[in-house]
């Protein structure tokens, strides 16, 4: 593949429900608690943390006498099904945290088990391109990962579009796919196994080595978890804008496709995110790997890695181990459909093994593996001259040419022990790449330390909490958990979780479940400091360490200012202020004026900043002595170039920011 009133208060309303979305990102990126990037790990601590799966059957089986879709020959076992167009808007509205979702079938209906993810980074941007119009994500795209249940060893990645459901079933050692996808020219989706159009996957491939860096192959046996999350910049060719109606809908397609890869590389504990796409309304100033790679060298881009998608492209070609160079670049050919059938599975390949080779990886038919040079599976001629291998039983797996042979790609077997070891020491050995949202820590927790320079302990759940440690044991350490609508559990090292106790009592570390005295906003209090806040609407107070932490303050004092350590620093991600701020900003996007109303927030030292993406402060305004009475600052941004900006107001103690869209 290497070829391979009330509408102001609407508005300060929609501001606010867009403060609390943003501020549920930055907590789940801040911590240093391990979220699991393995779905099926996932999907346990998910039920450990007591959240609910609800049950949704949004589907209706076909039957396929009735259709009028052509179907072709080759598949030998499919199912039609459609959507339930009621069932799809309430579901869209609810977006579930966690669900067991219904998927139609021949003999009888597949259960599975999914949890929402995020797969694009904050500053995520669709740009449509030549003329560099600002496209607003759909935030009706639905994006989850999972498992089929029951079954812990299989992987799933399902993306909910515009009356379409795309994504891919792997499971066991089954080798082949199951596909789901919208058929072309109907309303119709169908799910398939890929093995009956295997066939098509003929292409071949040639060879393009890095010439800035040498492969890193020594002791691929073991691996870590991969703690850095390279960001991934897609251009998409014209004829995929074309085909999906505009850039919306192809920026759509290549969500989809990439929360299939980004599923796989989950799966082998290796986090990636897309960081930006550009789409072609007009034909690209570059058509293959190396003019791609001068016009993106003279063009920057949001992103660790740059890979453009065509349909107009045989295969996939790559630079292997590019990070952080000038020749991070690929080009993958993926497919447009196969009479009628979306072939997601064949695209998911295509670019998941691109990315391979950029993040590190060779063929498994090189002769550069097992530590002695010999190639891992012989599903193709070897590279290098070594004695070729037999096949591996199970399916190949991703870096493999066994599409090429009747043993097919299992994605459930993801990259296989030595390539995933070898991408994942890769991207952590990577300086330009920034830690992932998210990842692991230490040893993956944080601690609490007050203004007393003491810090919080559990006390190990026998006695109410106290802020009055002098040095960090067991007790005095806490994982942070998503509790869900921007929310955090906080779980002990007993095993329990801590208690606001709703304020009528010091705090305990002894609850067995998440309930709503069990979850809290994180505040930024300024001056890196943070809040704890319950759901009573009260704040956590230190006493100073003169008495057992307690939940009932109404407002941030000294006290109440704790130092988070463990948190992971990223410039990128902007900080959250107290959500009892009334802060809102609009219009966004905004063209020409921004305006302001903060409230009683604005004092005497009160400004405005407006940053890249970079953390780069752009401009720097007082606030005026009118906004400071009647609460509201217009400020004006027509000057500045097209892109995402984060505009930050201070007063003495607290900082709020919020991403703004300038067109």
């Amino acid at each position: 593949m290497h070829q391979d009133s009330s509408s102001s208060k609407l508005k300060l309303l929609t501001m606010k429900n867009i403060l609390t979305i943003v501020f549920a990102l930055i907590t789940a990126i801040g911590f240093a608690q391990k979220q699991p990037h393995n779905p099926s790990e996932r999907i346990q601590q998910e039920k450990t943390n007591g959240t609910v799966f609800e049950n949704e059957d949004l589907f209706t089986t076909v039957n396929k006498q009735k259709s009028k879709t052509k179907i072709p020959s080759e598949l030998k076992d499919y199912t039609l099904f459609s959507f339930d167009k009621g069932k799809e808007a309430a579901f869209k509205s609810k977006a579930p945290v966690a669900m067991t979702l219904t998927i139609p079938g021949q003999k009888k209906a597949m259960l599975l088990e999914l949890v929402k993810t995020k797969i694009t980074t904050d500053d995520y941007q669709i740009i449509e391109m030549p003329s560099g119009k600002i496209v607003t994500p759909d935030n009706n795209v639905l994006h989850y990962r999972g498992i089929v249940k029951g079954v812990p060893n299989s992987v799933v990645a399902i993306s909910f579009l515009s009356e379409e459901i795309s994504g891919i079933i792997s499971i066991g050692d089954k080798p082949s796919n199951l596909v789901i996808g919208k058929l072309k020219n109907s309303n119709e989706q169908i799910i398939y196994e890929d093995k009956d159009i295997r066939h098509l996957n003929d292409f071949v491939c040639r060879i393009e080595d890095n010439p800035e860096k040498s492969e890193q192959l020594q002791d691929n046996t073991q691996g870590k978890a991969a703690v850095k999350c390279p960001k991934i910049f897609f251009d998409i060719a014209n004829d995929i804008v074309r085909d999906k109606g505009g850039a919306q809908g192809a920026s759509d397609f290549i969500e989809a496709i990439f929360n299939q890869v980004s599923v796989l590389y989950a799966n082998d504990d290796i986090s990636i995110r897309l960081s930006g796409v550009k789409a072609w309304t007009s034909v690209a100033p570059f058509d293959g790997l190396t003019n791609y790679r001068n016009y993106r060298n003279r063009n920057s881009f949001n992103g660790d890695l740059g890979h453009f998608v065509t349909y107009n492209f045989s295969g996939g070609v790559a630079w292997v181990n590019a990070l952080c160079g000038s020749y991070k670049y690929a080009v993958s050919g993926i497919r447009k459909s196969f009479s009628n059938v979306p072939t997601y599975s064949w695209s998911v390949e295509v670019v998941a093994h691109e990315l391979g080779h950029n993040l590190g990886s060779p063929h498994t038919q090189a002769c550069k593996w097992n530590n002695n040079n010999t190639a891992i599976d012989g599903c193709y001629g070897t590279e290098g001259g070594c004695a070729r291998p037999g096949l591996p039983s199970g399916g190949g797996t991703i870096m493999s040419y066994c599409h090429l042979t009747n043993v097919g790609i299992n994605f459930n077997k993801g990259f296989g022990p030595q390539p995933k070891a070898l991408i994942q020491r890769t991207i952590n050995s990577k300086s330009c790449v920034q830690t992932c949202d998210g990842g692991p820590g230490n040893d993956g927790s944080v601690t609490f330390q007050g203004n007393n320079n003491r810090y919080i302990s559990s006390e190990n759940g026998s006695n109410p909490m106290t802020c009055n440690r002098t040095v960090v044991g067991s007790f005095e350490k806490f994982t942070v958990v998503d509790a869900g609508g921007g929310q955090v559990a906080l779980k002990g090292n007993n095993g329990r979780y801590v208690s606001s106790e709703n304020g009528g009592a010091p705090m305990t570390c002894n609850r067995t479940r998440i309930g709503s005295w069990e979850k809290f906003t994180i505040v930024d209090a300024g001056g890196g400091k943070k809040a704890l806040k319950g759901n009573n609407g009260k704040y956590v107070s230190s006493e100073n360490g003169g008495a057992p932490i307690t939940c009932n303050r109404t407002r941030i004092g000294s006290w109440e200012k704790f130092t988070i350590n463990g948190l992971r620093n990223n410039t990128a991600i902007p900080q959250v202020a107290g959500l009892q701020n009334e802060i809102a900003m609009f219009p966004n996007p905004v063209k020409n004026l921004l305006t302001i109303t903060m409230g009683t927030f604005a004092d005497e030292m009160s400004k405005v900043l407006v940053k890249d993406i970079n953390g780069r402060t752009l401009q720097s305004t007082a606030v005026s002595n009118e906004a400071k009475v009647n609460g509201v600052q217009v400020l004006d941004l027509s000057n500045m170039a097209t892109g995402v900006y984060f505009v930050q107001i201070t007063n003495s103690n607290t900082i709020i920011t919020q991403k703004v869209f300038i067109e």
